[in-house]
């Protein structure tokens, strides 16, 4: 396996830092499939995925149970966004090819409705 020094570069930076610091790097670039954020704990919060497979690019906000997601569909270049819950409860939010929003919900029993103007 090769690491290109610039990466490795940033691992150090990375393990050395102080967990309250940050800093900016300017007009570098970090290119990973998918990158996780953890908490204090080491939980995950945050999943930056840039797609592939069946999987669409875009953002996962994990809380202690439900998630959000932003993403933007590969087949059609639609964005949408969804909230789901343990429960099985959940929210779409997105847009027909034609640019007519939808509001997608689901509840516990996994009832299906559609809103549309």
């Amino acid at each position: 396996m090769r690491i290109h020094r610039r990466l490795l570069s940033y691992l150090r930076l990375f393990a050395t830092a102080e967990p309250t610091g940050g800093g900016v790097l300017e007009q570098d670039t970090i290119r990973a499939r998918s990158i996780e954020l953890v908490n204090e704990r080491g939980e995950l919060a945050m999943t930056l995925d840039g797609g592939g497979g069946d999987r669409d690019p875009g953002i996962v906000i994990y809380g202690p149970a439900p998630a959000v997601t932003l993403l933007v569909r590969r087949e059609n270049g639609m964005p949408y966004i969804m909230a789901n819950t343990a429960a099985g409860t959940a929210i779409q939010l997105t847009f027909l090819l034609h640019g007519t929003p939808v509001v997608n919900l689901r509840d516990q029993d996994g009832n299906d409705r559609t809103i549309t103007p």
